[in-house]
């Protein structure tokens, strides 16, 4: 009974820092906005804390956290920093964090439409759909005949019920990929 107790009070722990970053978040990208900064524009912010938003992970993973975290400190200019950063993020399934990394990463290097894509990926697992096709627009944009960018907006758009946009990014998506049978699905 107390090791169940434990998972899920480590679980309560993680899902409430998730809510906090989302909050911080929410927050800081509300201030730019109303300080009439763009979302994308090069504005760094401090590192995730790995205690804080990723609360129930195991000791390696977190010492892991901790060292790229540091890495970022020393270097807050530094692309490659805040993509592993991010990365790392991403494999111990803390979407928050993975997205302020990948955020900061792609407005240091605005020209790289993979950073956008992750930043629009983490954006969707965060919850803001919106925000998610904002940025993979910037994909678009940059790597127009990227596929993957396509089917990704077709199945947002089916999600925000903007049907006739999907039909259009599906189609895209189906002449970019046609040995991907999940292009055709939209």
């Amino acid at each position: 009974t107390s090791t169940h107790y434990w998972h899920n009070e480590a679980a309560m722990q993680t899902l409430a820092a998730r809510r906090f970053l989302a909050c911080i978040l929410a927050v800081f990208l509300g201030a730019l906005v109303a300080s009439g900064c763009s979302r994308e524009e090069v504005v760094l912010v401090e590192p995730p804390v790995p205690s804080v938003v990723a609360g129930g992970i195991g000791p390696a993973d977190r010492s892991k956290l901790e060292s790229l975290t540091k890495a970022v400190e020393r270097s807050p200019r530094s692309v490659d920093a805040w993509e592993a950063l991010g990365q790392a993020y991403e494999a111990v399934r803390v979407p928050a964090g993975a997205h302020v990394a990948f955020a900061t990463a792609a407005s240091l290097r605005p020209n790289d439409p993979k950073l956008w894509y992750r930043a629009a990926i983490t954006a969707q697992r965060n919850g803001d759909v919106e925000l998610a096709l904002e940025r993979l627009a910037k994909v678009i944009a940059l790597a127009p005949d990227y596929g993957p960018a396509w089917r990704r907006r077709g199945t947002w758009l089916v999600d925000l019920g903007r049907a006739d946009e999907a039909e259009t990014a599906f189609a895209r998506a189906e002449e970019l990929l046609p040995d991907y049978p999940d292009a055709i699905l939209g």
